[in-house]
């Protein structure tokens, strides 16, 4: 992984090929960075019919075991191949910390190094969901996001991915039944890693969970959000506005300058017309920044025609940053404004502010003192 002393893989699966007394050798790599084709030809590579590799998709994805071992029904010269060249491997928990509410911020370490990745599990009374990380740290350096503070550490695999919302589950004993990749880092920036994660979540013979009930949430990269349409055209997508115009975008989240917001919504229309259902614009509002009636009224012109919906979020403080949350009266007035011109507009209080995992929150804590913490 780039700057973060990991070793580039050849794939992003990790695997690595040398032919040996006839059949292909693999130096280890994750199993679970794999998907049902890649599965297919390995298990083809190996000497085996295909339909084995869909057996160990199966094994890997519905019922998530942790062994080879385990998967009966492969012949045993199959599993001893796997198991003396694959691996199945796990995020280590470093931290926990919870809100006594629900919310659960985790923090996961690797064995031997010092990279780490946050991701929340958020539990109400009618859905389950896990906020999942797709790199170490972030290279967006949006001004209003803890995150974006940090440099880039590396982009995460897809095992690395997944294993967020296994761990995770296996730890609070529930399933998730929505997914968000509203985590560390910019999903896009990280696309073929986040895609195939995408496809394995949502294989019928893998963990099958509706496309509808995962969104991936981008600061604004045009190329990327129309991968997703192509791709993973049923995902939800949620975009991060925080400004109507472009001279205060380009300060508060300097992709805008690569990505203008006339390109941005053109590609957020592109994807609501194709997808047949409104796309989410996340607004964080800052106290004295963007939150005015003016802002109110440019925004509401400038998403005027977009099937979309608002989503406005006062600001999450953080001792890190220096932007404050906004009154409540203002917040209800740039809402009622947004609602009367005939936007769907919520407000969105996150959960887990009281422990840092609340939206642009996240980054390199000691999650196990509440209260102290800095970045690493």
């Amino acid at each position: 992984m780039a700057n973060g002393g990991r070793r580039p893989a050849p794939d992003e699966s990790g695997m690595q090929h040398q032919e040996k007394e006839g059949l292909p050798r693999t130096m280890p790599f994750p199993l679970t960075s794999m998907n049902i084709a890649e599965l297919q030809q390995l298990t083809a590579e190996l000497g085996f019919p295909p339909y084995r590799g869909r057996q160990l998709f199966h094994w890997l994805y519905r019922r998530r075991v942790e062994s080879v071992h385990a998967m009966h029904n492969l012949p045993h010269r199959l599993r001893q191949i796997l198991a003396e060249q694959a691996s199945i491997p796990r995020l280590a928990l470093a931290g926990v910390r919870t809100d006594g509410r629900g919310t659960t911020k985790v923090l996961f370490s690797h064995e031997g190094e010092s990279l780490q990745i946050e991701s929340v599990f958020i539990q109400t009374s009618d859905r389950t969901t896990a906020c999942l990380s797709s790199q170490i740290g972030c290279g967006r350096k949006c001004q209003f996001c803890v995150t974006g503070q940090l440099r880039l550490r590396g982009n995460l695999q897809t095992w690395e991915i997944l294993e967020q919302l296994w761990a995770m589950e296996r730890h609070s004993d529930r399933k998730a039944d929505h997914v968000v990749f509203m985590g560390m880092g910019e999903p896009f920036d990280n696309w073929p890693a986040v895609s195939r994660a995408l496809e394995i979540m949502t294989h019928p013979r893998g963990m099958a969970l509706a496309p509808r009930r995962i969104t991936v949430s981008t600061a604004g990269v045009v190329p990327g959000i129309r991968n997703l349409a192509k791709e993973h055209p049923k995902v939800r997508l949620a975009i991060s506005l925080v400004a109507p115009h472009d001279s205060l975008r380009d300060v508060l989240m300097p992709i805008n300058q690569r990505y203008p917001l006339e390109q941005l919504l053109d590609a957020a229309r592109c994807f609501s017309r194709n997808r047949g259902d409104k796309v989410t614009f996340e607004y964080p509002l800052l106290a004295g920044v963007n939150d005015s009636l003016h802002h109110a009224r440019t925004l509401g012109k400038l998403l005027r025609g977009i099937k979309c919906k608002v989503n406005l979020i006062p600001f999450n403080e953080s001792p890190l940053l220096p932007f404050e949350r906004p009154a409540k009266d203002v917040v209800e007035a740039f809402r009622h404004y947004l609602t009367r011109t005939g936007i769907v507009t919520t407000v969105r209080y996150s959960a887990g502010t009281e422990v840092q995992a609340a939206c642009g929150q996240l980054v390199y804590l000691d999650i196990d003192e509440p209260g102290k913490g800095s970045p690493c």
